[in-house]
């Protein structure tokens, strides 16, 4: 890295700082320069490229160690996603190949229902958040019934639904609150893709479920069926 006198601002230290990560990731080197190597080179304060490097970090693009610097995040899975009301996360995931596994969270429950949401990882690493809510009056017995299904889906097959229609597709952006960067694993500016939907059952046109997907925008990209 040729030494410069040139002062620079900080968005373009930090448009510096991405293009030398794509670089450094190309070139299968993990270390970025130390925060004096960076001041020296823009002629500003260490203090200036500690919060870009800082910036960068709440973005999810490095990583630091405590007395050794700034390292490039290891790369992350990369899930593309086919949107459709009929299928379970889970047969979609198993479709695709990948290792997949589901947390399910503990159940809550008020006077109308049921809140039932589980957490999906992509090679152990959370990728969504997928909160349901059920109605108690079709589902009465659902904690008792759910057991260790994680598949609302399998669920629903088993209490005689098997046709599912959805009228309600909206799709947001938003960054995660403490606790959904605290289950999704990320970080607090990280932008989560929402989807909220629901399911009916086609024959009764009944609402079986209501329910709020938080993505990781850093993971999961989509395709949309028309």
């Amino acid at each position: 890295m040729p030494m410069t006198h040139a002062k620079a601002s900080f968005n373009e230290i930090r448009d510096f700082i991405v293009d030398l990560i794509q670089q450094r990731r190309q070139a299968g080197c993990m270390e970025m320069p130390s925060e004096n190597q960076l001041a020296d080179y823009f002629a500003v304060s260490r203090s200036l490229i500690r919060a870009v490097y800082q910036q960068l970090v709440d973005l999810g693009y490095l990583e630091s160690s405590q007395g050794k610097g700034y390292y490039l995040k290891a790369c992350l899975p990369s899930v593309n996603l086919l949107l459709r009301g009929d299928q379970s996360f889970s047969q979609k995931m198993k479709e695709l190949g990948y290792d997949y596994q589901a947390r399910v969270l503990p159940i809550e429950e008020d006077d109308e229902g049921y809140y039932f949401a589980r957490l999906r990882l992509i090679n152990h690493i959370p990728v969504a958040l997928h909160q349901s809510y059920l109605p108690r009056h079709i589902f009465p017995h659902f904690i008792d019934e759910i057991g260790q299904e994680t598949s609302l889906f399998n669920y629903l097959h088993s209490k005689g639904y098997h046709h599912f229609n959805s009228t309600k597709r909206v799709l947001s952006v938003q960054i995660p609150n403490q606790k959904l960067s605290h289950l999704l694993e990320c970080t607090s500016l990280t932008s989560l893709v929402v989807l909220q939907t629901n399911c009916l059952d086609r024959v009764s046109q009944q609402e079986l479920e209501t329910s709020t997907i938080y993505y990781r925008s850093d993971i999961v990209t989509f395709q949309m069926q028309t």
